[in-house]
């Protein structure tokens, strides 16, 4: 079994595609792709941790989009685009939660969908960003636009960590990037 982290597939979201310069013609290409792309790498027994803002359609579209996603488990974490806590599991996810620490290989890491500095945890992995930053200090951004529309491995995140790809000492807070004159 492997671990995988994901966020901001907007499924359904027509306006994402011009937001964040997605190359998808229509919302059914960039459907298809997304769920394509995380079916290449997720198979049936693995577990995906979906960092939010999973899609914005009717429940019974986002339904049937998650149930042909690759994952044994599939656990979302919410973002700011998604539905109340029990329809996203009506629509098939097993577990549903505003946030989520985890410690894997003595890494301790926090599951959030707004990037959050946080001295506690080794790495901070989450997304709402979509193409702002791929890592900026201990925060990893797993959202698809930065991630070739494709979910990461653990494996690979722990990677980055041994190489030391999250330094907290050069952390600069996201308002820093956006208010950077």
């Amino acid at each position: 079994m492997t671990i995988f982290f994901s966020a901001d597939h907007h499924f359904g979201h027509k306006n994402i595609i011009k937001y964040t310069n997605r190359p998808f013609d229509n919302v059914k290409e960039m459907n298809e792709a997304l769920i394509k792309n995380h079916n290449s790498l997720v198979k049936p027994n693995d577990t995906v941790y979906f960092l939010g803002d999973f899609g914005l359609a009717p429940k019974d579209v986002l339904k049937e989009i998650l149930s042909r996603m690759n994952g044994k488990k599939k656990i979302l974490i919410r973002g700011n685009h998604d539905k109340a806590v029990s329809s996203m599991l009506e629509i098939g996810f097993d577990e549903v939660h505003r946030y989520m620490d985890l410690n894997i290989n003595k890494i301790k890491i926090l599951l959030c969908h707004v990037p959050i500095f946080s001295a506690y945890h080794d790495i901070v992995v989450s997304g709402h960003v979509h193409d702002l930053f791929f890592i900026n200090g201990n925060i990893l951004n797993v959202g698809v636009d930065v991630n070739f529309f494709r979910p990461i491995s653990l494996r690979a995140i722990e990677e980055l960590f041994a190489e030391g790809f999250f330094d907290k000492k050069n952390f600069k807070s996201i308002y820093d990037l956006e208010h950077n004159d």
